[in-house]
């Protein structure tokens, strides 16, 4: 199990691709979290609750 996981792990950062996905999912995460105005905004909502972050990472995941 542990080398199908190096082999998948190697081939995604083998490209830039990977690298990228890897940026842009960071970045937005981010600015979720801490930039735009909402529900999802720690510092606007008053306490760290991240059930509907949650929600909303796994809905970006799967596109």
């Amino acid at each position: 199990m542990y080398a199908i996981l190096k082999k998948e792990i190697q081939s995604f950062f083998a490209t830039p691709i990977g690298y990228l996905v890897i940026g842009l999912f960071l970045l937005a995460n981010g600015l979720f979290l801490w930039v735009f105005k909402g529900k999802f905004n720690i510092l606007e909502y008053g306490f760290a609750d991240l059930s509907g972050f949650i929600f909303w990472r796994r809905g970006f995941l799967f596109f």
